[in-house]
């Protein structure tokens, strides 16, 4: 595979990676609800009746399937290291009562979970090489759960109506791709800590209302402090929120080590009813570049902004406010005749704002030299 990067400056990077791809070769054990725990599990004519004996007899290069169709009651299911848990037949997905808790260089998918609330479903806590694949999350306490590690992938999944967060993280190596997270009802969609991360062609939809400061996406610093971060494709829906998207530290507070490197947010689908769609704030940012998204609300004239780079309001971060290297340019905003751009960082350094159309008309701004 060849990636091939154009920086803001028409500069190429070139990127070469070779994939193999290989069919499953160890066991796989079977359950089915018509099944038998006392059977040998090894093929669909002999399934297990329950998880709980599928997992009994799970071990690293083997894999469990689910029959489709099927619901099943299994508390916390624990993979251990380098296993699978899938499905097999026709049908709806499988329903599993319980969560999750995978270990290093697993894989699920083709899953539906369902807790009635209760607990998080998939909790990722210091593994490496996580795949959740087409896994359907509903009504669970923090959705995809709290993801801490190396490598870690959702694609192609959906979660909705989670009690709190859709997916909480902080870690190196992250790609959220082509997933729906649709209404987080307490908290934010989606709360990212990410070193090294792609968020791609993902629907982030209407987070929770109650409260303050929710929003489709907040990417926050503290203790993985973001950087490489590559968000594209995607479509905000804040039309619930006063704040579509916000980069800040995540207590809040002044955080000394805290910063954001080299994000890149790009032809992205950004809309709200009301107010502030894209917030900068928080301190020492460098390298920002915002280009090709469409912004659009239906604030009243003279209402809300759509690009804001604000102080923060903690004291300690004077000094340290200003982002370094900023350029928000080609973007389409359309706001009723609102202010669409605010820069209150007494500290801000190389902000460029240029080459925007606002409200049908082109805006020239300042270009860089």
């Amino acid at each position: 595979m060849t990636l091939t990067v154009t920086d803001e400056f028409g500069n190429q990077h070139v990127y070469h990676q070779t994939i193999s791809v290989q069919g499953f070769s160890g066991t796989t054990y079977y359950v089915s609800s018509s099944g038998s725990d006392s059977n040998n599990g090894t093929s669909p004519s002999t399934p297990f009746s329950t998880v709980q004996k599928g997992l009994s007899v799970l071990s690293s290069g083997k894999r469990l399937l689910l029959n489709k169709g099927d619901t099943f009651s299994a508390g916390n299911v624990d993979l251990p290291s380098n296993s699978q848990l899938g499905a097999y037949g026709s049908g709806a997905l499988p329903i599993i009562n319980g969560n999750i808790s995978p270990d290093s260089t697993t894989t699920v998918m083709d899953i539906r979970l369902d807790c009635g609330g209760a607990s998080a479903f998939i909790d990722v806590w210091n593994i490496t090489d996580l795949l959740v694949l087409r896994v359907t999350m509903v009504n669970t306490d923090h959705g995809a759960g709290d993801w801490y590690g190396n490598r870690l992938f959702l694609v192609d999944s959906t979660i909705t109506n989670a009690a709190l967060v859709s997916i909480f993280t902080d870690c190196n190596r992250l790609a959220l791709l082509g997933n729906m997270f649709d209404r987080a009802i307490n908290s934010h969609n989606l709360y990212l800590g990410v070193n090294r991360g792609v968020v791609s062609a993902n629907n982030v939809w209407k987070p929770s209302t109650s409260g303050s400061g929710r929003h489709c996406m907040r990417i926050a610093a503290s203790p993985v402090n973001p950087a490489f971060l590559t968000i594209t494709d995607n479509d905000f829906d804040g039309s619930t929120t006063w704040c579509a998207i916000q980069f800040r530290s995540s207590s809040g507070t002044y955080e000394p080590n805290a910063h954001m490197d080299n994000l890149l947010f790009e032809r992205n689908i950004v809309r709200s009813n009301s107010d502030t769609k894209l917030i900068l704030c928080m301190g020492d940012y460098l390298n920002t570049t915002i280009r090709s998204n469409n912004f659009s609300n239906a604030s009243p004239p003279g209402g809300f902004t759509t690009f804001e780079i604000e102080p923060h309001s903690d004291p300690g971060y004077s000094g340290h406010d200003g982002p370094r290297g900023v350029w928000f340019h080609d973007n389409t905003i359309t706001n009723n005749g609102a202010t669409w751009f605010s820069n209150t960082s007494p500290d801000s350094q190389s902000v460029f704002v240029y080459e925007n159309a606002v409200n049908g008309q082109f805006i020239a701004g300042n270009p860089p030299p």
